[in-house]
């Protein structure tokens, strides 16, 4: 519905002033019931990233682990402790070693949606 006043075009406003109170009322509603579905789809696509990001970032700090192991046994030793060579040689030999590290990850998943 295009409306011209003196050969300028009115559009919307033309609209407007020719719609009843009612109806305007009832798009006014449906707008703003609209925009406040848009804003908790919004809401709740934050919050799934916010929790997407943060298992990324654990599942890659488990591959880092897995790739670089030696980084994992310094970083996680008691401040004042050293590593044994004969040991530190034992454990990064292990495959079980390296799985426990996938299962500390995978399992920390699980704990996170259970909360």
């Amino acid at each position: 519905m295009d409306t011209e006043v003196d050969g300028k075009y009115l559009g919307a406003l033309a609209f407007v002033e020719n719609t009843p109170k009612e109806d305007l009322a009832r798009f006014t509603v449906q707008q703003t019931e609209a925009v406040n579905g848009l804003n908790k789809n919004n809401s709740d696509f934050i919050k799934t990233f916010r929790k997407m990001s943060a298992e990324n970032a654990r599942l890659r700090t488990a591959l880092e682990d897995i790739a670089n192991p030696l980084q994992r046994l310094k970083r996680n030793m008691p401040e004042g402790y050293k590593l044994d060579g004969h040991t530190t040689t034992s454990l990064l030999n292990s495959v079980d070693f390296y799985k426990d590290i996938a299962r500390q990850a995978l399992n920390a998943e699980t704990n996170a949606d259970e909360h």
